[in-house]
């Protein structure tokens, strides 16, 4: 982009990001300027198509830029599927309202690409990569509908382009690869709402909160923050009407079933959540979620969303959109006082890149420094060029662990924090054909009759996705979702239980012959090693009856 900036220019030497169109009033060529006020007023789209080189136009250019990243790793990556991947292909065999650790929307989508482009890694991704261009767009739209011009929407799309987070997270079939598109589409309505007076859009906001709840429910600290913000500012007179409250009530019908799921599950994912704080979060200082926003975002992108921040608070020309920095001062407040997750607040930032573009734009037209016009976008580039072989699958996993030692100069002491995905997607075919290999064992009597028991969603994920192909059963697990869809039918007389101890076999069958190891390969995820697989017999136990018991396990996130 920088390269391309340096060989175009217009008739007057300028930028190709401080290009414009001749005036279509005068029928002259003014000199090109970074103000959206004195651009033409053409629709985003009219202008995308009248001039190649407009703001739209370099943030489309960004946005295919990064589906096609994603497409091209997920088509030709050395890497198998994570772990949580394999979970999630397990839920779309069993549609429902609701599921433990996840919302409904992602594991539909997952179905639906199963059903229309097979089972492939690519095809598991394809939609996780699309949120990716539209989170592009999104935050180009923003920072246009702010008053940016070509610079401040291109500077805001490639902050979006490079940030780690979302590089690896949309390229990978989980909830977090769509949130930013969810929160970035509310904070470009709430902008529109402020920007046009036209609060039928409220409606349209009541939709995307409800969506995007069935995806995850963390939008409600946007939804929550957000309704709060308006009523402390002047702006709260949009919030006074029936079309408000209509946006409400559409929210709460969309997002019903998944509340409802949730009732008779024992609310299953509040006690998720309350697992994984006592177990991950709950002693994490302050200090790391700060660091891990930066470092999520991009050490170089640290000035623009600080920028961006700033602008909302104290500029005089944001005075109206106030409510968006307060929202992200609330929401931070409230994950560091709940000690949440460092990636729940990550979906905030397409707005604040957005607004940082805006503040960049300004601040260097106004010290005449277009010089920085170029330098800053090189340096992101140059930025997103290192930070890409740590959330892509660009490299082997050797080769990615040192990089990532390298590159952090040793500072993490252990690159596992960083690579973990990319360890988490190996060995899962190997694991099946294991199990496949004990399960062929068997007598046919005895094959028909038999149970497989993993004994985490990972094995079990693994099993059901690999294990048709090898003539395997589907899985029983009682971890995480496998919990609700129960015991098999079978009699159990015979088992293969995979991952569990053996004192505890020992102590519920007659007959415990450990018949294979699972051994990973190099450098593969460092929970699932040397995994025993046992045959089992004679069981003391009707696991139909036991299984209510083993609910107090099934929801540990290990």
């Amino acid at each position: 982009m920088a390269s391309n900036a340096r060989r175009s220019r217009t008739h007057n030497q300028s930028p190709v990001w401080n290009h414009r169109p001749p005036d279509p009033a005068s029928g002259l060529a003014s000199r090109a300027t970074d103000s959206a006020q004195s651009k033409p007023q053409l629709g985003a789209l009219r202008e995308l198509l009248s001039d190649p080189l407009s703001g739209p136009a370099i943030v489309v250019y960004l946005a295919v830029l990064k589906l096609l990243l994603h497409f091209y790793f997920s088509a030709f990556s050395n890497y198998g599927l994570f772990y949580d991947e394999l979970e999630r292909i397990a839920d779309s065999k069993h549609l429902d309202w609701g599921y433990v650790d996840d919302g409904p929307l992602t594991v539909w989508m997952g179905w639906l690409s199963r059903a229309l482009m097979g089972e492939s890694v690519f095809s598991l991704r394809f939609f996780p990569a699309i949120a990716g261009a539209l989170t592009i767009v999104i935050a180009g739209l923003m920072a246009r509908e702010l008053g940016g011009g070509r610079f401040a929407q291109g500077l805001a799309a490639l902050a979006v382009l490079i940030a780690p987070v979302y590089l690896g997270s949309q390229n990978m079939f989980c909830p977090p690869a769509s949130e930013p598109v969810w929160w970035g589409l509310c904070a470009y309505l709430v902008i529109r709402i402020i920007k046009t007076g036209n609060t039928r859009l409220w409606v349209w906001f009541g939709v995307i909160v409800g969506l995007g709840f069935l995806n995850k429910p963390s939008i409600l600290f946007l939804g929550a923050a957000v309704t709060v913000c308006l009523l402390l500012t002047p702006e709260r007179q949009y919030l006074f009407n029936r079309w408000a409250v209509i946006g409400g009530l559409a929210a709460l019908v969309i997002a019903s079933p998944y509340i409802l799921w949730q009732i008779p599950h024992d609310w299953a994912t509040v006690q998720y959540l309350a697992q994984a704080k006592r177990r991950a979060t709950a002693n994490v200082p302050s200090w790391i979620f700060f660091g891990g926003q930066i470092t999520y975002l991009h050490p170089v992108n640290f000035p623009i969303w600080l920028a961006g921040l700033g602008w909302f608070l104290v500029a005089k020309d944001a005075r109206s959109f106030r409510v968006l920095g307060w929202a992200y001062l609330l929401i931070l407040g409230f994950l560091l006082v709940t000690k949440s997750q460092i990636y729940y607040f990550t979906p905030v930032y397409p707005f604040l890149l957005a607004g940082g573009g805006v503040a960049v734009e300004r601040w260097v037209n106004q010290r005449g420094r277009r010089w920085l016009k170029r330098v800053l976008p090189a340096v992101l580039v140059a930025g997103g060029l290192v930070a890409a072989p740590m959330m892509l699958p660009v490299l082997p996993i050797e080769k990615t662990d040192a990089y990532v030692a390298a590159v952090t100069a040793g500072v993490l002491g252990n690159t596992f924090l960083i690579t973990f995905p990319f360890h988490g997607a190996q060995g899962w075919e190997k694991l099946a054909k294991v199990v496949a290999e004990v399960f062929h064992r068997l007598s046919p009597e005895e094959q028909a009759d038999c149970i497989i028991f993993a004994g985490n969603y990972g094995e079990a994920g693994a099993i059901d996705y690999y294990g048709p192909a090898l003539g395997l059963p589907p899985a029983t697990a009682y971890h995480m979702n496998y919990y609700f869809w129960g015991p098999p039918a079978k009699s159990g007389k015979v088992s293969i239980y995979v991952g569990l101890d053996r004192d505890a076999l020992e102590r519920s069958f007659g007959e415990v012959q450990q018949v294979a190891t699972f051994e990973a390969p190099d450098h593969v995820f460092f929970v699932e090693d040397h995994v025993p697989i046992y045959i089992c017999r004679k069981p003391r136990f009707d696991l139909k009856e036991i299984w209510p018991k083993l609910k107090e396990r099934a929801f540990l996130n290990y």
